[in-house]
């Protein structure tokens, strides 16, 4: 317990989050670039979202800078336990456009946690609604569809070694930490996704940027001669 809490408070003190409205414009541009291969009709990360208005830079980073990922809508699920057993329920917000989507899925718990099942009847409740266009899907064993493909990515976080604004201390919490939950099971299994369309990829915990002292300087002519005297 005393390593779960610890673990917990140095992830969220290292954390960056950014302003999601200032980066619809690019995730736009992306969703419109057809000279960039559809990866598929529905792109959805796992969140942990208490503010509506933010997002986790790692989520944002993966679509835009780490391999652009293009998509037709692009989906940030959190899911709520809730105490009550029978509760399940879901809110959306569009930010009023038809391709970005986050959604609080709220579930109680005794209920699954099968999201790709409950994305698809979200999916079906939006294009009913008129908030998510048509995405027709004409090749399929049981016949055509309006519910096109999902890719669900995974980001693991990793522990940076030796950097100076996290303590060996901490590094040793977080390092046992994510070796708990590995051994727990992993993301793709608690939500049902170990059968589906799956990325996953591990990004370093940010945890400063590198101060004045540290950065690397590029020596002048008459340096590198004296450097070599």
């Amino acid at each position: 317990m005393v390593i779960w809490y610890r673990g917990t408070q140095v992830e969220q003190k290292h954390r960056t989050d950014l302003k999601l409205a200032k980066h619809i414009p690019d995730l736009e541009r992306l969703h419109n670039d057809e000279s960039i291969q559809l990866l598929a009709h529905n792109l959805v990360y796992l969140e942990k979202a208490k503010d509506m208005e933010e997002m986790d830079r790692d989520i944002l980073y993966s679509i835009l800078d780490k391999s652009p990922k293009r998509a037709k809508a692009y989906w940030f699920v959190t899911v709520t336990m809730l105490d009550q057993p029978g509760v399940m329920n879901y809110e959306v917000e569009t930010y009023g456009t038809d391709f970005i989507f986050r959604v609080r899925l709220n579930l109680g718990f005794k209920c699954s946690q099968r999201i790709n099942v409950y994305l698809r009847q979200i999916v079906n409740d939006l294009q009913v609604s008129g908030e998510l266009p048509r995405q027709d899907k004409k090749y399929s064993i049981y016949g055509e569809s309006t519910v096109g493909s999902f890719q669900f990515c995974i980001i693991h976080k990793s522990v940076p070694s030796k950097m100076e604004l996290l303590s060996a201390f901490d590094e040793a919490i977080l390092n046992v930490k994510y070796r708990i939950r590995s051994m727990a099971g992993s993301k793709e299994k608690w939500y049902g996704l170990d059968n589906s369309s799956l990325i996953v990829e591990t990004v370093p915990m940010i945890v400063g940027s590198a101060g004045a002292a540290n950065r690397i300087q590029r020596l002048d002519a008459a340096e590198k001669k004296t450097e070599r005297v």
